[in-house]
């Protein structure tokens, strides 16, 4: 589904099309964790009425960042982490945790390489 991206130009696209592509992905992924995450469709459910679908980015359900200091929301298996990314960010109030899968992690450094090498270009710097 977000794999599409990636045979995108980086910053090609016109900001309607970039929106409503990245809506449908989005909605996909708010199903996905409501499906597999009992504690964001509670969430969900609570906070946004039962929000399955949004027609406009700014109508996603969404969570504040503290609750990733104080919860752990995870979409997969207990078997299936590969890494938890931990943050103190700026507040001091405890680490963020953020689970991840090996194929989340590896699309969060193919991302990155991404975006980096179309900026700097594909040559390693010295």
């Amino acid at each position: 589904m977000i794999e599409k991206f990636f045979d995108l130009p980086t910053f090609g696209l016109e900001s309607d099309q970039k929106n409503k592509m990245l809506l449908d992905v989005l909605n996909r992924l708010t199903l996905h964790h409501s499906e597999n995450c009992y504690d964001y469709k509670l969430i969900v459910k609570g906070l946004f009425n039962n929000s399955q679908e949004a027609h406009e980015i700014a109508d996603l359900p969404y969570l504040p960042v503290n609750i990733f200091k104080t919860q752990q929301l995870k979409s997969i298996k207990h078997e299936d982490i590969y890494k938890t990314m931990k943050s103190s960010g700026t507040s001091g109030n405890g680490n963020s945790q953020i689970i991840l899968d090996k194929f989340t992690s590896n699309l969060q450094a193919k991302a990155l390489r991404k975006t980096i090498s179309s900026i700097f270009g594909e040559n390693r710097s010295p």
